[in-house]
């Protein structure tokens, strides 16, 4: 941390990194949490700007990992016996937004279901603005996803979700549950 002559806290938010610079500062290896669950990274950043949030300014804007790079990381982990991934990103709902050819999290979650040996797949955070009825529907057909849904409120109000800048209100939030409850009644 770094501080003022006056005592004061400075907050750097300055975005001076190229590409190259973010890029080895994304190379990290996965983090394995035990012999069969591991956490690989699939995009970096936030293009979302909640108000009260530092994120999209210190982390950059949005960046997604090839689906290749991806796939070949859980091909490695299932060989060193890994069972479980949990794909990990700010918002692992707008993966794939600045990559070509209509590649979205729906279609990176197909591309990891094939992954020989691997049992399960879990993912966050999901950002209820970003979730929609055809990653739900894919995930509905792919067993290896975990019917498990990570999906941040914020508030219940819709004066403070706007002020906070989410990008839906209660409404929207309580018509994606019933959507999803629709697919999955035992969905947690």
């Amino acid at each position: 941390e770094e501080y003022a002559a006056s005592g004061e806290r400075i907050i750097d938010t300055e975005e001076r990194y190229g590409e190259e610079e973010l890029k080895r500062c994304e190379v990290l290896a996965p983090t394995i949490e035990s012999g069969y669950r591991a956490q690989v990274n699939i995009n970096y950043g936030c293009n979302n700007f909640c108000s009260y949030c530092i994120v999209p300014y210190v982390r950059g804007r949005e960046r997604s990992r090839s689906v290749s790079e991806i796939v070949d990381e859980v091909n490695a982990l299932t060989a060193n016996g890994v069972r479980e991934i949990q794909l990990l990103g700010q918002n692992v709902n707008s993966y794939g937004r600045e990559l070509e050819n209509g590649i979205d999290f729906a279609y990176l979650l197909q591309q990891v279901s094939k992954v020989e040996g691997l049992e399960r797949i879990r993912y966050m955070t999901s950002h209820p603005r970003d979730f929609d009825q055809r990653l739900a529907e894919t995930i509905a057909r792919l067993p290896k996803v975990c019917r498990h849904f990570h999906l941040p409120l914020q508030s219940g109000c819709d004066r403070l979700l706007t002020q906070m800048n989410r990008g839906y209100q209660t409404a929207q939030y309580r018509l994606l549950l019933q959507q999803i409850r629709r697919l999955f009644p035992q969905a947690t």
